[in-house]
């Protein structure tokens, strides 16, 4: 089986999974019988506009997560040579999951108003669909990658993916497309759809 090392320790790869990013490439390890995710990161791929290089970038983005009030995986291990780092693997069910059984208890939408205003405490905006949100067993929401953008208030949370939070008609379009279970009796009309989110936006946003 394959293996790669950082500072002597040495992960058993499995399987490839999806990365923070498209361009770089992820896989599920294994260590000491806990899973973990590697990810390669192509530093050469992309420069910002200060022609920093893309490993240092989201380096700074994971320490402005993990230092931020969103719950995210742990950063393990990281090869800075290399341009690899190793996080906690999340796994449990996704808000996702959970709308599609039933309709979301607020609270859940109310975090995900409050990781919104922590990301955009230091100008960057999370991939807010459902399906990268875990919920663990005691309740907290855990936000599975470190994937973030530059905040841009045309494309918040509220213009995004709420409506994805209510069972409207872009979830139902998502989720035939995706070839998941949906109940065409659930979903709402556009006008509560609308009242429900500006409702919503008017009572969490901050």
């Amino acid at each position: 089986m394959e293996t790669y090392s950082i500072k002597k320790r040495t992960y058993q790869i499995i399987s490839p999974i999806e990365s923070d990013y498209e361009i770089d490439e992820s896989y599920l390890v294994t260590k000491d019988d806990k899973k973990y995710v590697l990810t390669f990161v192509k530093d050469d791929f992309d420069y910002d506009l200060s022609g920093t290089k893309r490993f240092k970038l989201i380096r700074r983005d994971i320490k402005d997560l993990t230092h931020s009030s969103i719950e995210v995986p742990r950063l393990i291990d990281i090869d800075k040579k290399n341009n690899v780092y190793v996080k906690e693997y999340v796994e449990g069910s996704t808000i996702l999951d959970e709308i599609i059984e039933k309709d979301l208890d607020e609270k859940i939408i109310e975090t995900i108003f409050d990781y919104s205003f922590y990301a955009r405490m230091f100008n960057k905006s999370l991939d807010f669909h459902p399906k990268n949100f875990v919920i663990l067993e005691n309740g907290k929401i855990v936000y599975k990658y470190y994937r973030v953008r530059n905040y841009d208030a045309k494309k918040n949370f509220e213009l995004t993916y709420l409506r994805y939070y209510l069972y409207s008609d872009e979830l139902v379009n998502y989720l035939k497309k995706n070839n998941l279970a949906y109940d065409i009796r659930r979903k709402k009309e556009e006008r509560r759809v609308n009242k429900e989110s500006l409702l919503l936006a008017c009572k969490y946003h901050r």
